[in-house]
């Protein structure tokens, strides 16, 4: 009898974890916030790959998630590619996701940033959520919260918590919205989509700062070096070389400023290298190209600007130093083109320079004055005043709206920027008819039926003045203007 009721618990038990798995799969598919989506988005991204499809994964935390982007380094080099990432990834969670991966991905070569080993010990349950709640329930995740737990100081229902994360959010029931019982996936290979990608801060004194005191490090010491963690490192490497993991340390440009986070930097990269572990160090962002006045968006993370010259860059540096094939033109990878394809008509919704993908040369210093935008009911007249060192200027016209999930809208071309005329030095002013004869515009006074009604319209006007040059064309900046257009709608019922 006693037998049987210790078997009853057990199924139990087991019934309960099953169930609970089951409800993670079913109730945590939509994001609760934008963190939570960009790193579903791209997790679910590298789940739909097929297994052995990879030539590289990047592993890591937002700063893998900002700098690589998968689909230009396919429409570079050709090379199959996906980061896996999110935010503030804990450098424990890293050997056990590299673990994970490997059960589709086994021959990969995997990337890893050795800046995101500067955080151990110092994340937040939340944090933790980010990197777990995505890994399906296995010995390998029961092992790897064990490892948090351990590392972090939590206790026992954050552990459980962390395994079943279903209980750790269910104050948020009530606010749960239809849209997060559907997961809503960018389809762009993983590639950044968030807000922050599209903005920029000049970080130029935060690298002076940073390089200063990595010039002087010495006189910054002694330092206490028992605040210095290597647990993490020490076991990714010790798992590397157990199972032949094909490694390679990255890094990346940040500015630090804090000289005792660059001197546990120093120690982390003398420990990879006694190691004799594959590390490049870019640290300097001269190396990749990048301008810390205009292509990052805080000290540690790239904009769009600046992920696409890392990721030209060390898509180049890979496929050289492994010699991995340039994939493109093969039938197996003919998606790669539409997702690169789809990611650059996302990036040209939120950035004009379509010449960009080029890596083209820019002067800050060269622009048009005075920019207008002016709905004339026939068209939008955009007019400016002319900067005499141009040879060309190029007209660009957008439908001004924002978008961060690719997947919101059924055609994206619809939104992207276009250059829509390439003018004389002698023009200043561009009239806008396509406006016209796309949608039908009215004028206030037209004398409008109950049956139709009048909305408006906006549209983002820009000119870029361009030089042409011995080494390649000079492109210049520019200003926005908007013009709010009229749109007669056709009463129900009529053609």
């Amino acid at each position: 009898m006693r037998l049987r009721r210790f078997f009853k618990a057990i199924l139990f038990v087991v019934l309960v974890v099953v169930t609970l798995a089951g409800l993670e799969n079913l109730f945590l598919v939509g994001p609760f916030s934008n963190e939570e989506r960009v790193g579903r988005d791209n997790h679910a991204s590298f789940r739909a790959q097929e297994d052995n499809a990879l030539d590289v994964v990047y592993v890591g935390a937002s700063n893998v998630y900002s700098f690589w982007q998968s689909p230009l380094a396919w429409s570079r080099c050709g090379l199959a590619s996906q980061s896996y990432s999110n935010w503030s990834m804990p450098p424990p969670a890293i050997r056990y996701i590299i673990q994970e991966c490997r059960k589709t991905q086994p021959n990969a070569l995997y990337v890893v940033n050795i800046n995101n080993f500067r955080t151990e010990g110092n994340s937040t349950v939340q944090h933790c959520h980010w990197s777990t709640d995505d890994i399906p329930l296995t010995p390998d995740k029961f092992a790897l919260v064990q490892a948090l737990c351990k590392q972090n100081g939590y206790d026992l229902d954050e552990a459980i918590e962390l395994l079943f994360p279903l209980l750790g959010f269910h104050s948020t029931w009530s606010d749960l919205q239809s849209e997060d019982f559907v997961p809503q996936y960018a389809n762009v290979g993983g590639a950044a989509t968030n807000p922050n990608h599209f903005t920029f801060k000049n970080c130029r004194k935060d690298f002076e700062n940073s390089a200063r005191m990595k010039a002087s490090l010495e006189t910054y010491g002694p330092f206490d070096d028992s605040t210095f963690k290597r647990d993490s490192i020490d076991d990714l490497i010790a798992y590397c070389k157990r199972e032949n993991v094909r490694i390679l340390f990255v890094l990346q440009p940040q500015a630090i400023t804090d000289p005792e986070v660059l001197h546990h930097l120093d120690l982390l990269c003398d420990i990879i290298k006694s190691e004799g572990m594959d590390m490049v160090d870019l640290s300097d962002p001269a190396t990749t190209g990048l301008n810390p006045n205009t292509d990052y968006w805080n000290p540690r993370h790239t904009n769009a600007h600046g992920s696409l010259k890392y990721t030209y860059y060390l898509a180049e540096y890979i496929t050289q130093k492994y010699d991995i094939p340039d994939r493109r033109g093969q039938e197996e990878y003919a998606e790669w083109d539409e997702v690169a394809d789809r990611y650059k008509t996302f990036l040209m919704t939120h950035n004009i320079r379509d010449y960009e993908f080029d890596l083209p040369q820019y002067r800050n210093d060269l622009r048009v004055q005075n920019t207008q935008a002016k709905n004339m009911h026939l068209y939008v007249d955009v007019t400016w005043e002319p900067t005499y060192e141009a040879d060309e200027y190029y007209v660009y016209r957008q439908r001004a709206e924002k978008i961060f999930n690719p997947a919101s809208v059924e055609n994206l071309d619809d939104f992207a920027w276009k250059r829509i005329a390439t003018l004389p030095k002698e023009a200043t002013s561009f009239r806008d008819f396509e406006i016209n004869e796309s949608m039908p515009l009215v004028s206030a006074g037209a004398g409008l039926t109950d049956e139709t009604k009048l909305s408006t319209q906006e549209f983002d006007y820009i000119i870029v003045p361009v030089i042409h040059g011995l080494d390649g064309d000079i492109y210049g900046s520019y200003y926005i203007v908007r013009a709010s257009v009229e749109l007669l709608r056709v009463a129900e019922g009529e053609v």
